[in-house]
């Protein structure tokens, strides 16, 4: 492997954990803020504290991946343990990060993939945690992949913005289809926007197949979760979704070759 190459995965790397990092902060604070928990809270104030013993985290303290090792995985200041999430989503969007760039040439492509990436991630863990998709996040993913379809990166532009418009729409007359039958509703809005980021990235023909994969990904950890007698909240579609989104876009051509 040319050294050139290897310093440019290296940097991918790096920039990766450190956006990994940022999405720590996403997925902690934007539910909160989404609730109103604290009129105060915004995503770069107050800076990072300990949640259990309250002290302001020093910037050595931050190295994504790095500082947690060196600390052993405690506070600073408390000892208590900390999760064990913030160094697997630095690390794992470190790896997106070098993924992409390895799988591509194309500058433009590469950032696209990796933007998306980040973005799902974060959606991705806070719709399972608090079975929440924050605008904050949705619509920029939704607005960034009209965009770079306006070059027809991936779609051309028309089949990009009726697929935002079809995977709103669609979703949102299942979910009052399931309202008048049920009385009580089958999914919440932000599972419309999300799909609708589908349609954005992908194009109207694969959202049909987006939804069955995502269905059938959501029915088998339904299952997985049944056997467990884990069965105390429904499940979020979001993930699935997310991933479905991830994964066929990574596979486009291998996705539109055996759909026909």
């Amino acid at each position: 492997m040319p050294h050139s190459e290897i310093f440019w995965l290296c940097t991918a790397f790096v920039a990766g954990t450190a956006v990994g990092s940022f999405l720590n902060v996403l997925v902690h604070r934007l539910p909160a803020m989404a609730r109103g928990e604290d009129p105060e809270l915004t995503l770069w104030f107050p800076r990072s504290r300990c949640p259990h013993c309250c002290q302001t985290i020093r910037l050595r303290h931050l190295i994504p991946i790095f500082s947690y090792l060196a600390l052993r995985g405690r506070c600073a200041f408390c000892r208590t343990s900390i999760s064990l999430r913030y160094p697997v989503l630095e690390l794992t969007a470190g790896l997106l990060a070098v993924g992409v760039t390895a799988s591509t040439d194309s500058l433009l492509e590469a950032s696209a993939y990796a933007v998306l990436g980040w973005g799902l991630l974060a959606l991705a863990l806070i719709d399972w945690q608090t079975q929440l998709l924050p605008d904050l996040l949705i619509y920029p993913l939704l607005w960034l992949g009209l965009l770079v379809n306006t070059s027809g990166l991936f779609v051309p532009l028309h089949e990009a913005v009726i697929g935002a418009v079809a995977g709103y729409l669609s979703l949102w007359l299942l979910n009052h289809l399931f309202y008048f039958l049920r009385k009580e509703p089958g999914m919440g809005y932000g599972d419309f926007k999300m799909f609708a980021v589908c349609g954005a990235w992908l194009g109207w023909m694969m959202l049909p197949w987006v939804a069955f994969a995502a269905s059938i990904l959501t029915l088998l950890l339904w299952l997985a979760r049944r056997m467990r007698n884990h069965t105390e909240r429904a499940l979020p579609f979001g993930p699935a979704l997310a991933l479905t989104l991830f994964g066929f876009l990574i596979w486009r051509d291998s996705a539109r070759s055996l759909i026909g």
